[in-house]
């Protein structure tokens, strides 16, 4: 272990960062010029996506326990894998209302910042190509839309990729 990983840089944690995603790249690895792979999930029933390269894991949702004075959007913290997350609600955060319950925890990391999401049909990594025509974004409100990157169909409907390290920021989850 080199210093920089004993001192858990980046991680905003005392201790090394969570572990990398444990998917396979394939021999090439990301590269430049073909499509990301991303993670599809539901999160207030509408579809979302982030590059997979920022899921560190997907995991069965954990006890929480809650912070006085968090936003409301921050549901409060859970500990996973001897680290402590801060646990966001996205669909409270972006101003959807929910009618589901989560059923996984979506570990993430972004900017030095892990957070957990809590999120419901869980799938990929998958390539995200942006070939078809792009959904119109008329009906998605400005707090959601200033996060989304990208929109396309996908079997089930629309399906939105957002800028999870900007979400990360914004949200105050460090």
């Amino acid at each position: 272990m080199d210093e920089q990983e004993s001192e858990g840089e980046g991680s905003g944690l005392d201790g090394p960062s969570l572990p990398e995603p444990d998917f396979d790249w394939g021999a090439e690895g990301p590269s430049e010029g073909r499509d990301p792979d991303v993670m599809r999930f539901e999160v207030a029933g509408v579809s979302f996506a982030v590059d997979a390269t920022h899921v560190i894991e997907v995991a069965t949702v954990p006890a929480l326990t809650p912070i006085p004075g968090l936003p409301a959007h921050v549901l409060g913290v859970a500990v996973r894998r001897r680290h402590v997350l801060s646990v966001v609600d996205l669909g409270a955060f972006v101003g959807l209302t929910d009618s589901t319950h989560p059923d996984r925890l979506l570990v993430l990391h972004a900017d030095g910042i892990d957070a957990g999401l809590l999120v419901r049909n869980v799938a990929g990594p998958e390539v995200w190509s942006e070939d078809a025509e792009a959904p119109d974004l008329t009906d998605v409100g400005d707090r959601l839309r200033h996060y989304v990157v990208a929109a396309r169909w996908a079997p089930g409907g629309r399906v939105l990729l957002v800028d999870l390290p900007e979400i990360l920021r914004d949200a105050a989850v460090r």
